[in-house]
C-alpha cells in the first residue's frame, strides 16, 4: 500500500487517500509532429475554445505577429496581426470571436484585442494603464479573459511593482488594482466560475502561487517552497492549479 496526498485548490484541504500497489500499464512511445514552420521563431500558441484552431506569435527577430492554423496541422496559415511590433501571449475569448494580446506597437506595451476571424485590432488599456512590466516577468505581460468575457486580467508596474489590474474589455472604464504592496504579481489567470484569479509573485521571498477573490480582497498562497513556482493554469472543474517549478531541479509541471 502507498499513501498519496493531494491538494484540493476550492476547499484548501489536504486530502490522504490509500490505493492499491498495481503494475502500470505499458506506456505507449509519445509521438512528435512540427506543427509551425515560419520564418523566425513561434511562442505562445493558444488553443481555441471549440479545439478548432490555435493562435500564436511568430516572426523574425523581435517582430512577432499573431498567426492562427486549424489544429489539425493541416490548412492556411492566416496572419492576424502585422507591423514592426512584438504581439505576444494571445488569449480567446470564451466566445472565440476575440483575441486578446500584449503589443508595444504603439511605443508602451498595452493589450489589444483582434477579431478571431481578422481584422483591425484595437487598444484596450492607455498609456497610464500600461502592462510594462519587469524583467521578473518578461517584460510582457500574459492576459486572461473573465469567464463572462467582459474583462481582462493583466500583470502593470505602473505603482513601482508588478500588480493585477483588471480593465473592461470594451476600454470604457479605467483598469482596477486588484492586488498590491511591495512584491511582483503577473501571470494573472481567472478561475473557471469568475470569483478568484490565481497569480504568481515573489511576496513570500521567492516565487510562489497566490490566488485572490477577482472582486477584491485578501490573497492567499497556494504553494510554499524554497523553490520557484509560476504559470499557473486551473483544471476546467477549478479544483486544481498546475503550475511550472524548479522544485525538482528542473523545470517541471
Amino acid at each position: 500500500m502507498r499513501t498519496v496526498t493531494v491538494i484540493a485548490i476550492a476547499s484548501t484541504l489536504l486530502v490522504s487517500c490509500t490505493e492499491q500497489e498495481t503494475e502500470p500499464d505499458a506506456a505507449e512511445e509519445p509521438t512528435f509532429s512540427q506543427f509551425t514552420s515560419l520564418e523566425g521563431s513561434e511562442r505562445d500558441a493558444a488553443w481555441s475554445p471549440d479545439g478548432q484552431w490555435v493562435v500564436f506569435g511568430g516572426g523574425p527577430g523581435s517582430q512577432l505577429d499573431l498567426w492562427k492554423m486549424p489544429a489539425s496541422g493541416g490548412g492556411e496559415v492566416i496572419q492576424l496581426t502585422s507591423g514592426p511590433a512584438m504581439d505576444v501571449f494571445p488569449a480567446w475569448s470564451p466566445d472565440g470571436t476575440q483575441i486578446a494580446f500584449s503589443s508595444n506597437r504603439e511605443g508602451s506595451i498595452n493589450l489589444w484585442t483582434v477579431p478571431a476571424a481578422g481584422g483591425e485590432p484595437t487598444r484596450i488599456t492607455a498609456d497610464e494603464d500600461s502592462v510594462t512590466s519587469k524583467s521578473k516577468f518578461c517584460g510582457m505581460s500574459s492576459v486572461d479573459w473573465s469567464p463572462d468575457g467582459t474583462q481582462l486580467a493583466f500583470s502593470a508596474s505602473k505603482t513601482g511593482n508588478n500588480d493585477i489590474w483588471i480593465i473592461p474589455v470594451s476600454g470604457g472604464g479605467p483598469a482596477r488594482q486588484l492586488t498590491s504592496g511591495p512584491a511582483d504579481d503577473g501571470n494573472p489567470e481567472w478561475s473557471p466560475d469568475g470569483t478568484q484569479i490565481s497569480f504568481s509573485s515573489n511576496r513570500s521571498g521567492n516565487v510562489d502561487i497566490w490566488i485572490i477573490p477577482a472582486l477584491g480582497g485578501f490573497p492567499r498562497q497556494v504553494t510554499d517552497h524554497p523553490s520557484n513556482d509560476w504559470w499557473n493554469s486551473w483544471s476546467p472543474d477549478g479544483r486544481w492549479l498546475a503550475f511550472v517549478s524548479e522544485r525538482s531541479g528542473n523545470y517541471d509541471i
